[in-house]
């Protein structure tokens, strides 16, 4: 934990809380604060040029797309590979929710392919979690 103990009630914008885990989502648990992790994404993606939607209701949650090269699409299979012969430009669609841990002092950083090929999608939420947020990750035990 790098900044101690989030304070809910400082926090910039409301928090869903969630219970319920789905093993082997696309997500990870942190304690770091919510407002600092969205900052940290929209910084990265005003910097690749990515215009996101932010959430207008006051929750954390941003959804943007994006541009994919060709050269991008390794292990994409067989029938990704065959709806892409017809796209000229390929993309994905991101969602990126953040949510407060039911009963527990942590928050869950989820990441939801809204379009596109998987490949693509899994590609970018690497760079997203590990890059990006990379010093948000809770130690497991």
């Amino acid at each position: 934990m790098l900044g101690g103990p989030v304070d809910l009630t400082k926090l910039e914008k409301e928090i869903d809380t969630i219970g319920d885990f789905q093993k082997g989502g696309n997500y990870f648990f942190t304690t770091e604060s919510p407002d600092q992790m969205e900052k940290d994404i929209l910084l990265y993606l005003g910097k690749e040029e990515i215009e996101p939607t932010v959430n207008k209701e006051k929750k954390y949650k941003l959804e943007f797309e994006f541009q994919c090269d060709d050269e991008e699409v390794e292990g994409a299979d067989e029938i990704e590979a065959e709806e892409e012969e017809e796209a000229t430009a390929r993309k994905v669609g991101v969602i990126m929710k953040i949510y407060k841990v039911k009963d527990e002092d942590k928050f869950c950083v989820e990441f939801l392919k809204k379009s596109g090929l998987h490949s693509d999608f899994y590609k970018y939420y690497n760079v997203l979690k590990n890059e990006v947020l990379g010093y948000a990750h809770l130690k497991t035990d």
